[in-house]
């Protein structure tokens, strides 16, 4: 009876999905046995994006780390796509140190692509992988990662927007330090010498002698500090794990027979089975809970895409093939060229009153709009409004205007939105837009935040128009010509003939109206399971950051081809 009862309590759906877990995860710790050598086993990964990006547009790093001698290479980089993991490897790894034989890297694209795949075959290199949503396999770089973060951010500027120049300083002196878990340089395991520093006193005469010796010298030399290392890092480990497997316990799952039969005849349907019991090698009944079929948000916008627009979704993909194998470029602007300000209800009054004394300077601007998607028949509704600030000089400011958000009509706060846009919208102001700016904006005509007679008033630029023109007369031998009267270019291909550029628009049916704005909190959820909400909340940031470079993005590459109309008419 106390045992059925048990069992009763213990399998309650609500109670397992809702009750914290006051215990650690089941598991023990499985070190990664350190190499035999030094250049044997190398773990590679990107860390960004960094905020801010810096002067020169960098906003990733890309990093190596030997396993045994903890040496570590790092460069600062625009982005972290697989052509940059390539160039890495190739220019800065093995043209400078060799092959290595084992590379440990996670299970991101710009590891898993075709191309790294390729070139790994080619040069021999053995690529693993860590397990999926577990970045302690890849424990060693994401280390390294915490204390580079805090010593780059003690040498930069007071903006930190020269943390680039900064990054090999940190790294040389990373290398050339004792390291806590070896016990010795990892220069001096990298190279079979000690770092000469600049600060380092030297002799001043030079004798140049021959030691016949000198090679068996410097194996016995090395073989030692290796074997020191190995040593070292074996012992660590072990205080590691013991520390860790306390309080922990090891199960060993096995299927019963019945599970066994449902898994073998559709492995599917017994994913998505409720609450399972399994017997462990201890004969210790453990209780589970069901596992969810989770899709990230990338995941299903990639597949609302391909159902609803296969077109663009091929097209996208393409250019994004072109890119990747260093065909094209990629339309990325760097972020010390324009300043961001999210227009909602978290917004200062002092921001907006900044922003309201600028825009009495500017008389250009370049808008875009997003809607968020219904499900059909309903149409979809308006979203948000892309507002650039165009001056010659200073960099460009935009706005985004989550009009999903904005603070209550009554408000003052609300009311200084309004007076920004009425001074943007103001009589002889210049709209510029992919397509009809009039069109654009009296979607949005019910949030109050302008009027009919504030759009009639303004001086409307279709720069979709204007580019068939300039570009049909500029180039009337391409073949990418649209000449028939309903043909337009859209925006991604009028950056492609024109800039040999690819702009993503993988964003261009995300959740317009989800709050992009990570001060409105709207990607934290309440109801999610704990052992996937770490996940969900990262992922639900990851599609704000990219919807947010993507709403950017479409504005500026308007006002990038309104220029170069400007200033490249065909005389």
């Amino acid at each position: 009876m106390v045992s059925d009862i048990r069992n009763y309590v213990q399998s309650c759906l609500p109670c397992l999905k809702n009750n914290p877990l006051r215990q650690k995860p089941p598991g023990a710790l499985k070190p990664i046995k350190p190499p035999e050598g030094v250049w044997q086993l190398l773990t590679m990964d990107f860390h960004g994006p960094i905020t801010p990006t810096t002067k020169n547009g960098k906003k990733y790093i890309i990093l190596l780390t030997d396993v045994l001698s903890k040496f570590v290479i790092t460069k600062a980089v625009r982005d972290c796509t697989a052509l940059t993991a390539a160039r890495f490897l190739t220019e800065d790894v093995i043209l400078k140190y060799g092959t290595p034989k084992c590379i440990l890297t996670d299970n991101g694209t710009h590891f898993t692509a075709d191309m790294m795949t390729e070139l790994f075959k080619k040069i021999g290199i053995t690529h693993l992988y860590s397990t999926p949503y577990h970045p302690m396999t890849n424990g060693q770089i994401e280390r390294f990662n915490a204390t580079m973060d805090s010593k780059i951010a003690t040498l930069s500027n007071e903006k930190r927007t020269n943390w680039d120049e900064q990054l090999q300083f940190v790294t040389f002196n990373y290398n050339t330090s004792i390291h806590a878990t070896t016990g010795q340089i990892p220069f001096e395991l990298m190279h079979g010498r000690s770092p000469i520093l600049p600060f380092d006193q030297q002799q001043p005469l030079v004798t140049l002698s021959q030691d016949p010796d000198h090679k068996s010298k410097l194996n016995h030399h090395l073989s030692t500090l290796t074997e020191q290392a190995r040593t070292n890092i074996l012992k660590r480990q072990e205080k590691y794990k013991e520390r860790y497997d306390q309080h922990r316990t090891n199960p060993h799952y096995k299927m019963s027979t019945s599970h066994k039969n449902r898994y073998y005849s559709s492995t599917y349907h017994y994913q998505e089975k409720s609450s399972s019991i399994v017997k462990s090698q201890s004969n210790t009944t453990h209780y589970y809970r069901r596992q969810h079929h989770y899709i990230s948000p990338l995941e299903q916008l990639d597949k609302l895409t391909q159902r609803y627009c296969p077109g663009k979704f091929k097209k996208n993909n393409e250019l994004k093939d072109l890119y990747n194998n260093g065909n094209c470029g990629k339309f990325e602007l760097p972020s010390s060229l324009f300043k961001k300000f999210y227009i909602n209800r978290q917004t200062s009054i002092s921001t907006l009153n900044d922003l309201i004394d600028y825009a009495f300077h500017i008389k250009n601007y370049t808008i875009d709009t997003e809607d968020q998607l219904n499900k059909p028949p309903k149409p979809s509704d308006p979203a948000l409004i892309q507002i650039q600030f165009i001056h010659e000089n200073d960099p460009s400011i935009i706005l985004l205007i989550e009009v999903f958000y904005l603070p209550p009509e009554n408000s003052f706060t609300f009311n200084k939105i309004k007076q920004l846009c009425k001074i943007i919208f103001s009589p002889n102001h210049i709209i510029n837009s992919w397509g009809d700016p009039k069109k654009e904006l009296k979607k949005f005509l019910r949030f109050k935040l302008f009027d009919a007679d504030d759009i009639d008033f303004i001086i409307p630029k279709n720069t979709q128009n204007i580019f068939k023109g300039w570009f049909n007369r500029t180039y009337p031998q391409s073949i990418h010509i649209k000449d028939g009267a309903g043909d337009q270019y859209s925006l991604q291909s009028a950056m492609y003939i024109t800039f040999n550029e690819w702009l993503d628009k993988r964003m261009t049916l995300a959740n317009w109206g989800c709050g992009i704005d990570l001060l409105l909190a709207t990607y934290i959820t309440m109801n999610d399971y704990d052992d996937i909400k770490d996940r969900k909340i990262y992922d639900e940031k990851q599609i704000r950051q990219l919807m947010e470079t993507y709403a950017i993005n479409d504005c500026f590459s308007v006002t990038k081809l309104s220029q170069i109309m400007k200033h490249f008419e065909p005389s």
